[in-house]
């Protein structure tokens, strides 16, 4: 029926918060959510290196 509550799945590694346990986070998506973040950020920067040192043309100034 529309006007009955639903239940809310809540995961086994899932740690629930708030006064009614409304909100829960997965502590193992963090994690996992931190690693991809720092690969992506790993290769971006490795690719902005690569195109430093291979763009990089000193000027007149830079050789002194």
């Amino acid at each position: 029926m529309p006007t009955d509550d639903c239940e809310v799945y809540i995961g086994a590694n899932e740690t629930c918060f708030g006064n009614s346990l409304d909100m829960c986070l997965s502590w193992t998506n963090i994690v996992l959510a931190i690693f991809i973040a720092n690969a992506i950020q790993m290769i971006f920067e490795a690719s902005l290196l690569f195109a430093l040192e291979v763009t990089y043309t000193p000027t007149p100034l830079e050789k002194l």
